[in-house]
């Protein structure tokens, strides 16, 4: 997150309300936001007591599924 200037705010707000949300591998599941001019993907696995958060990233696209053919 340091490396591409995401705040920890952005990240927490996207783990517990995302805009947009998609099955991910093992368990996980990425939650989207719009932040700026991009989008943010949290990757996040939930257990009983906590989300842990994986990986974030900035991305120019949105999530495939909201994609406009």
């Amino acid at each position: 997150m340091r490396w591409r200037d995401i705040p920890v705010e952005w990240v927490e707000e996207t783990a517990r309300a995302p805009e947009w949300e998609e099955a991910s591998v093992s368990g996980r599941v990425n939650r989207w936001r719009r932040a700026r001019d991009r989008f943010l993907r949290v990757t996040v696995r939930e257990e009983a007591e906590q989300i842990i958060v994986i990986t974030a990233a900035l991305k120019r696209t949105r999530p495939a599924e909201e994609k406009t053919p």
